[in-house]
């Protein structure tokens, strides 16, 4: 590799290159090489501003050179350099004078490669004036040098925008190359798209960043790093002579958006971190992301510190800015970046030390080597810099929040100059520096304990090396909220159950350790929706004892906190009433009598309805008797109906009882639904609602629906084939509003959907008439968050029949629950079974089992877009001596395990949470699974460092895991690794 220095634009414009091979010494002269162009080609070849590598060459660009009488000229003699020679060999060089291009205007400074081209920006020309011109030129590197044909120019200025003129330098991000704006005090960008015609105004897209920020005006040099396009701030020469401003607002722009879109565009002013950090030219990205700006301007009397960007950090925050001194390093333009650990610095100037190369190590060690070369000679000397280099960063910085406190850890790094660690923690933001916030540890420890803090606060932490000078590195931040509880009570105590209920700072899961002592005995099982009001219902204790219990909850990090000790007494035996001798009595066609014993006076009320979830309720009878009787009336003949009793707290298990049916056969069809609406409609669902009708006519209550689709109109000939939905609702009571949500669509698709009603004679209603819906586009994202579960509250063994009760989730696009049914064993899935129940009822009775034989159930729920839960999974045994229970719910036994306590999780293939900012050779180990899928993470990048893409790319993992689709990373865990995406990392790599 060459270093090639081209002769200066100043106003002795000169024809000499330096070329440096790399691999040589740089302080060794031998290894310089130098050719005076003016004699080795022609006098015109002189005042090259700049050049850039093509394909098959250097490519230096005329800006200026000296005519007798006329003054300072642009130069119009382009020259191509085949790198493979010696600068000093004539063969080496290819010349095209553009003149014969017949343009207006000439003198380009910058030049770019993109996709076979060589672009050459327009700079100004000079003369007795100095014209600023916007000659946009390009050059066809598939075509011979010196042809003509191969050279194409375009006058942005004239045909675009009328200051689209005198541009100091160019980046490219395929398919754009951007032109930067110049010194002059401008500060309008220009984009090109290379895909389309190079003369067409419809091609060029234009914006005055000063109307975002006045402060950027007359950047030099644009820096892409990712997809960021950075402007390096150089000076505004728009200014009366002597009072030109040296600039220090960088921008940034998100090339990914339009030029003119507000939010692509950031701002940070370099002087907030050194008063004397302004005045930059040019400058590089290496190959860790980081951005450094190459110190040129002397405006304040010095030459600016070097300043370097962490390109996958936040731009606009201090904390990822890092300035180092310049001391002994003279003004430079432009940069030379091997791609691996060195720069060199081009001489800028016309002084003494215009020939002053100078070279840069990523450690920021500074060396220029002695005796100048070059381009102006001059110079002497060398010196070393004093050690600036910080040692490197902790890695695994990690920080666990608790109850009030959050636990920190990390690894020390293995330099050999590290004395310590300092860790700031901050309040809303990140630390730039070691006094920017509270200081709350420093040694060379690995862990520390932050007690000093409010719970349910989010602290900022950030940690930094030093060596003995010292040389602090650049900060490693974290966030953390450490967990906080209040309000922890004790409710409704009963002589065998007790509700607990707390409010958290942050939505977490519910579970409780008690026992009799303060070492807790069981544990209810965890309740993983993530809330801030929990309650949890004890049951099985004992009356008139005293119990101790904690409160446990973990955050969506699954970061597991405790609360202090409680306790509380259970109230004396209370016996609830005892249901017996429950008969059926005076069954007609429509009514029929329930009556039952108590041992106790209570009050009473039946449930009732056409399947064991019932759905009917008669008005509870609050006259407290030990005999009790309630009618049933405007029932449907010859019909079977399931009930349970109610009295005093206690439930009777599932009975039946049917109907009489008259001589003549009910024919009379239920009332044809004729309101059938569409509410709603997502990518995969269609929500619809009707007004329920009666079973004779508008009276009574029918039995079932039949709701259908299809993709065409549904007419009473074609509706045997249209396809049957299920989990439809049980019919209401004459006169309500009932929905459903059809689910497993199509996204974009036109359906088309009717209904009817059938009674318990199987009589069936007139086909309702259709109504049309169309399901939404499918998005770039689509939604792979399943809703909550059920949360089990009653799961009874009684007399051959099992009794579920359960809470659904609140999930705003919970559809429905899916009781999958088995004897024997655990269903494995939702298809490992009998599907025994689908609706959004909240009860479900399993009939006719046999005592003493255990049997499973499994309950998901299932959303709109398709998605289901994990399962609720438990086991049940029906017995013979259970013919009723509690109405209370407590939490039943089978869902009580042993109490241990909180321990931290197991290790997997990646040992501990990684976020945002982390670092190490973790995030090297997660970066290399993730490249394994390019759809994932198709950069591919392997840096040790956690930043922007990389937090993409598991929030793309995580997505189309379904583990999380949504939120951030500290509501829902968006973004962090934690244990479930550990988990689920180790299982799919």
């Amino acid at each position: 590799m060459s270093f090639i220095h081209g002769g200066g634009e100043g106003d002795n414009p000169r024809g000499v290159i330096l070329s440096y091979q790399t691999d040589k010494n740089f302080l060794d002269k031998t290894s310089y090489e130098a050719s005076d162009l003016t004699q080795l080609i022609a006098p015109e070849a002189e005042g090259f501003g700049a050049g850039c590598l093509g394909t098959n060459g250097w490519f230096y660009l005329p800006a200026n050179r000296k005519d007798v009488g006329s003054g300072i000229q642009a130069n119009t003699l382009m020259v191509r350099y085949l790198g493979t020679r010696s600068v000093t060999d004539r063969s080496a060089y290819e010349t095209f004078d553009v003149a014969v291009l017949g343009m207006p205007s000439t003198g380009w400074a910058p030049c770019i490669y993109l996709n076979g081209f060589i672009y050459y920006s327009p700079i100004l020309q000079k003369g007795s004036t100095k014209v600023l011109h916007g000659i946009f030129l390009r050059y066809n590197t598939s075509l011979a040098f010196d042809n003509p044909l191969a050279w194409s120019w375009y006058d942005i200025k004239t045909n675009v925008n009328s200051r689209a003129h005198a541009f100091q330098s160019m980046a490219a991000k395929y398919p754009y190359v951007y032109l930067i704006p110049f010194g002059v005090g401008e500060s309008l960008i220009v984009r090109y798209d290379v895909t389309k015609p190079f003369n067409s105004p419809s091609s060029y897209e234009t914006f005055d960043i000063a109307t975002l920020n006045p402060n950027v005006k007359g950047p030099t040099g644009g820096i892409v790093v990712g997809n960021t396009l950075v402007l390096v701030p150089w000076r505004n020469l728009s200014k009366p002579s002597g009072t030109q401003q040296i600039m220090s607002t960088s921008a940034a722009y998100d090339t990914t958006k339009s030029l003119s879109d507000s939010t692509a565009w950031k701002f940070f002013d370099t002087t907030t971190i050194d008063p004397n950090a302004k005045g930059y030219q040019f400058g590089w990205a290496d190959k860790n992301s980081f951005v450094h700006f190459v110190p040129q301007q002397r405006g304040h009397g010095r030459v600016p510190p070097f300043i370097v960007w962490d390109g996958e950090g936040i731009f606009d925050n201090a904390s990822f800015w890092k300035t180092y001194s310049s001391s002994g390093v003279k003004p430079s333009t432009g940069a030379a970046y091997d791609g691996e650990s060195t720069a060199w610095l081009a001489p800028y100037g016309s002084d003494g030390d215009s020939g002053l190369i100078t070279r840069v190590n990523m450690a920021y060690s500074v060396t220029p080597p002695p005796g100048g070369g070059g381009g102006g000679g001059g110079g002497g000397g060398g010196s070393e810099i004093p050690d600036i280099t910080p040692p490197s960063q902790v890695s695994n910085f990690q920080a666990e929040g608790a109850y009030s406190q959050v636990s920190l850890s990390w690894t020390n790094p293995s330099s050999t100059d590290y004395a310590g660690i300092i860790i700031v923690r901050k309040d809303g933001s990140t630390a730039s520096n070691i006094n920017d916030g509270t200081k709350i540890y420093e040694g060379t420890g690995q862990s520390f304990v932050d007690t000093g803090i409010v719970g349910g606060r989010t602290y900022y932490y950030s940690a930094f090396t030093f060596d003995s000078i010292p040389n602090y590195s650049f900060p490693v931040t974290i966030v953390s909220t450490a967990s906080d509880i209040s309000d922890i009570q004790v409710k409704n105590i009963t002589d065998t159950t007790a509700i607990i209920t707390w409010i958290s700072s942050n939505p977490s899961s519910s579970k409780v350790n008690y026992g009799l002592t303060s070492a807790y005995s069981f544990s209810t099982l965890k309740d993983n929706n993530l809330i801030t009001n929990h309650l949890v219902i004890l049951g099985n204790l004992n009356p008139s004892t005293s119990y101790h219990f904690q409160v446990e909850f973990a955050d969506s990090l699954n970061q597991t906190s405790i609360s202090d000790d409680y306790i509380f007494t259970t109230e004396a035996l209370t016996i609830l009433p005892k249901i017996s001798n429950l008969k059926v009595l005076e069954i007609t066609k429509n009514s029929a009598k329930i009556t039952w014993d108590t041992d106790k006076a209570s009050d009473s009320q039946v449930e009732y309805g056409l399947f064991p979830t019932y759905g009917l309720i008669t008005s509870l009878d609050t006259n407290l008797v030990t005999n009790h009787g309630i009618i049933l009336a405007s029932l449907s003949e010859g019909t079977t109906y399931h009930f349970r009793v109610k009295s005093g707290g206690s439930v009777s298990i599932n009975n039946t009882f049917e109907t009489n049916q008259s001589i003549s056969t009910d024919i009379t069809s239920p009332s044809k639904i004729t309101d059938l609406k569409v509410e709603d409609s997502t990518e995969t669902s269609v929500t619809l609602s009707w007004i329920s009708p009666g079973d004779d006519g508008v009276i009574g209550v029918a039995y079932s629906y039949d709701m259908r689709w299809s993709n065409s109109e549904i007419t009473d000939f074609n509706w045997q084939f249209a396809k049957k939905l299920d989990g439809l609702p049980m019919p209401l009571t004459s006169g309500r509003k009932q929905i459903y949500d059809a689910i497993f669509l199509n996204p974009d698709t036109t359906y088309y959907f009717a209904i009817q009603v059938k009674d318990e004679a199987n009589n069936i209603s007139l086909l309702s008439e259709y109504v049309q819906a169309k399901t939404k586009p499918k998005q770039e994202i689509s939604d792979l968050t399943p809703a909550g579960q059920v949360k089990i509250e009653k799961s009874i063994g009684a007399d051959r029949q099992v009794i579920i009760e359960w809470i659904n989730p609140s999930d705003s696009d919970f559809a429905r629950v899916i009781i999958v049914f088995k004897p024997d064993k655990a269903p494995n899935s939702i298809a490992d079974g009998n599907n025994v129940f689908n609706g959004k009822d909240t009860k479900y009775t399993q009939i006719n089992l046999e005592n003493g034989k255990t049997y499973f159930f499994a309950l998901y729920t299932v959303d709109l877009a398709g998605n289901y839960s994990p399962p609720v999974i438990f086991k049940v045994v029906p017995k013979a001596e259970v013919t009723y229970f509690s109405e209370v719910k407590p939490t039943n036994f089978d869902q009580v395990t042993p109490f241990t306590p909180p321990s931290p999780k197991t290790a997997i293939a990646i040992t501990k949470s990684l976020s945002f900012g982390s670092r190490g050779d973790e995030v090297k180990r997660l970066q290399e699974l993730l490249s394994l899928d390019s759809s994932i993470y198709p950069q591919k990048l392997v840096t040790g460092y956690f930043g922007s893409l990389t937090k993409a790319a598991v929030q793309k993992f995580q997505c189309s895991q379904k583990i999380v689709c949504s939120g951030t990373e500290t509501t829902t865990g968006y973004g962090r690794v934690g244990p479930k995406t550990r988990t689920k990392l180790d299982e799919v790599f």
